[in-house]
């Protein structure tokens, strides 16, 4: 752990720590991206380098969905400052879910790892499927719980509990990462 007083930095681990110089890094704009399939993903970097690091440096990732593909424009990079992108296409709504990508950065001294996330959801929701009470149920005593099937391709519920079956008089209203509420 290292704490910091004014502009003064304390150690105060039982191990030494040591601070190492990098060649280069790979700065992502950002490094969590959700996104619907069928969509191309755009991830933007900045590769940086330090003590007058000039080698070429290619770059590669594992770990996207099966199917899809990265490339990366440009290819490689040898000057600090190098604006790159990395896309993610060939995504399809069989891979929803959560992915750690590897990106890699190699030149011919050294090799730079780091990780990026990726959410995809389909492009098709399925509506909820109540849980408690039964479908239609009528005279329910208070207190109740309404509750439904989670969907991994879902965020968040909207609920609205109306007076009326078409739901002109709205009484209720509320959204929700969980998948019950008590009204």
């Amino acid at each position: 752990k290292v704490e910091r007083v004014g502009n003064i930095f304390f150690n105060t681990n039982l191990a030494n720590i040591t601070v190492q110089a990098s060649e280069f890094i790979m700065n992502f704009e950002t490094s969590n991206i959700e996104t619907c399939a069928p969509n191309e993903v755009v991830y933007n970097m900045t590769y940086n380098t330090f003590s007058d690091f000039n080698e070429e440096t290619t770059f590669s990732a594992t770990g996207v969905p099966d199917g899809a593909t990265v490339a990366f424009n440009p290819v490689t990079a040898t000057d600090d400052n190098t604006s790159v992108q990395m896309i993610v296409s060939g995504i399809d709504n069989s891979d929803v879910g959560s992915y750690s990508i590897s990106v890699k950065g190699t030149s011919a001294s050294t090799e730079k790892n780091t990780v990026v996330s990726l959410v995809v959801f389909s492009s098709q929701i399925n509506p909820p499927s109540l849980s408690l009470p039964e479908n239609e149920s009528i005279g329910l005593l208070e207190p109740y719980n309404l509750s439904w099937v989670s969907d991994e391709n879902i965020l968040s519920y909207d609920i609205e509990i109306a007076t009326d079956e078409t739901f002109s008089t709205i009484i209720e209203s509320d959204n929700l990462s969980i998948t019950n509420y008590i009204p």
